[in-house]
């Protein structure tokens, strides 16, 4: 396992005795097969790009002497890059967090936050959303997706021809899925559940327990 600690770049003074710091991360793609991103509290953007790199921004919001403390933290463990705050004591509790990604768009990702919303655009690789209150929006998705939010709306919209098994469910809210076939909606009384099947491989499984589930499927992105 390799450890980076990348210190703090920027420290500016905000609103009600708040202060802002902002971390960023960068380092060669190499043969990583994967990212994991944990968050406390914040919003999550990340963009797949055709590139060799790596690159990360957090920008933590809290009380000045907390945010003295932290630092962006990076683990490598086999071929997986683990992206988070530290120490976590702090994260989510006290400090906000907003995080900006850009990855090699091959890449796995897996993405675990407490409170905020998470966008992905342009990932190739297999992702993993698990988020407890928060909306998600996947786009361009051609992957296997598993997408899970305690409150929320769940939004993807990706490739026809790639998506195979489609299982989605939500507790109280509604399904709905677009496909070049026509419009397909959920059942139930309380909750609403929806499985369908795709000509390709890819598999999606979708899960709130308070939410809307939009999954819009088209033949070309």
């Amino acid at each position: 396992m390799r450890r980076f600690l990348v210190s703090l770049i920027m420290i500016s003074a905000a609103p009600l005795h708040a202060a802002e710091r902002t971390l960023h991360f960068s380092q060669p793609v190499g043969d990583l097969e994967a990212v994991t991103l944990e968050v406390g509290a914040g919003d999550v953007a990340v963009t797949g790009c055709d590139c060799n790199e790596i690159t990360a921004q957090v920008t933590v919001t809290g009380k000045r002497w907390q945010l003295e403390d932290l630092d962006l933290e990076a683990q490598t463990t086999g071929k997986t890059l683990k992206l988070s705050l530290s120490p976590r004591k702090y994260s989510g509790k006290k400090a906000g967090e907003d995080w900006t990604l850009k990855l090699p768009r091959q890449l796995n990702l897996s993405v675990e936050a407490g409170v905020g919303d998470v966008r992905v655009r342009g990932m190739n690789g297999e992702l993993e959303v698990q988020l407890g209150v928060g909306d998600v929006v996947i786009t361009e998705l051609v992957s296997n997706l598993v997408a899970e939010t305690g409150v929320g709306d769940v939004e993807v919209r990706g490739s026809w021809t790639a998506v195979g098994r489609m299982r989605l469910n939500t507790g109280v809210g509604s399904v709905t899925v677009h496909t070049p076939e026509g419009k397909l909606s959920g059942h139930g009384i309380v909750s609403e559940s929806l499985e369908n099947k795709g000509p390709g491989k890819a598999s999606i499984s979708i899960a709130t327990g308070v939410g809307d589930i939009t999954l819009v499927l088209k033949e070309e992105l």
